[in-house]
């Protein structure tokens, strides 16, 4: 419901309107949409542009009433008339997706970047966006990171990434590494999982920053905790080798093991090592095949490697077969693995 969330209700003209939107918030905090929408829709007159808007997020988001949202871009275009910048931010957004209404980059780009002049955060990365794709406006690069720049100081983690990625590789701006660090390290501070990753792995390299492993470590746990793959993966290789500290078998495995979940085939191997091993986790051939072989079908040479290895001597309770053994030992060869060009050539 990404623009019903800016369903918070305001003072509007009158007292009378003021007490009774009050009433709407009230109904809506409790859930109670249909009240909600009553209160809305009586003070919806033809000058009342805060609950014009508001109706329009009834209509445009299907709550209470069916979705109609050519109906809810006439409303927005009505209260958005009446100067109500919700409404103006809310019609640009539609314009620009073709929701309830064709496709136009140059009216969406009009009426975003009006509401952007006048404050409005969310429509920064918007208008900033579109100048960098040149969409309903000629492409410049300049007021792109002038509104990126907003968006990133207004709180927005994400648009402080791409901006710095964009100093960082030198996407249509020079290259500048502190540039590049400042926006990082502000996504991160905004827990923007992806930032955090990358600030990790600037401080473990010391890459605009000193070295410091453990601010690296307190940025992946963060960035892991949310999920993030690849944080996920590269803790469990800190404490599969021990690079940090002590080696920790268990942890290594627990790590991989939240990556291998989420499809990561490098994480998925390490997994199937894990039970083939048992270090790290309970002695389990028939787990560890099954994660080299969903690790193989992604394309892990290693893996594909080692199934092909098992198939050919019947390890780990597979029963020997020398066609999928070529098979496997091919793919994983045709990668550069050199141990399975051997084995092909033993097999010959």
């Amino acid at each position: 419901m990404k623009k019903f969330i800016c369903f918070i209700l305001m003072c509007i003209a009158s007292f009378n309107c003021y007490s009774s939107v009050e009433h709407a918030e009230l109904a809506m905090n409790n859930g109670d949409y249909v009240t909600a929408f009553e209160i809305i829709e009586s003070l919806a007159g033809e000058k009342n542009h805060e609950p014009i808007n508001y109706l329009a997020n009834f209509y445009d988001e299907g709550l209470v009433v069916d979705m109609d949202q050519q109906k809810a871009v006439m409303l927005y275009k009505q209260a958005a008339e009446l100067g109500n910048i919700k409404a103006q931010f809310n019609l640009g957004l539609s314009y620009y997706g073709g929701q309830g209404i064709d496709i136009n980059y140059e009216l969406a780009f009009e009426w975003l970047l009006k509401t952007a002049k006048q404050g409005f955060e969310p429509a920064y990365d918007v208008v900033g966006s579109m100048y960098s794709k040149g969409q309903g406006v000629e492409k410049n690069i300049n007021e792109t990171v002038k509104w990126y720049r907003l968006a990133a100081e207004g709180g927005s983690g994400a648009v402080s990434y791409v901006l710095a990625s964009m100093y960082y590789y030198g996407t249509d701006i020079p290259k500048d590494l502190a540039q590049a660090v400042k926006y990082f390290s502000n996504a991160a501070n905004l827990n923007y999982a992806d930032a955090q990753y990358t600030m990790a792995l600037l401080y473990a390299r010391g890459e605009g920053v000193d070295v410091d492993t453990q601010k690296s470590m307190e940025l992946l746990l963060a960035a892991a905790e949310q999920e993030l793959v690849d944080a996920q993966f590269f803790l469990g290789e800190i404490f599969r080798t021990g690079e940090w500290g002590d080696k920790d078998p268990k942890a290594s495995c627990r790590w991989h093991q939240l990556a291998a979940d989420q499809g990561n085939f490098n994480a998925q191997f390490r997994v199937g090592l894990c039970f083939y091993t048992g270090k790290g986790k309970p002695l389990n051939y028939e787990e560890a095949v099954k994660y080299f072989q969903l690790a193989a079908e992604q394309g892990q040479n290693n893996a594909q490697y080692l199934l092909g290895l098992m198939y050919t001597t019947g390890m780990a309770g597979l029963s020997i077969d020398y066609v999928e053994a070529r098979k496997w030992l091919i793919l994983s060869a045709e990668q550069g693995n050199v141990k399975a060009k051997e084995k092909l050539e033993n097999m010959r």
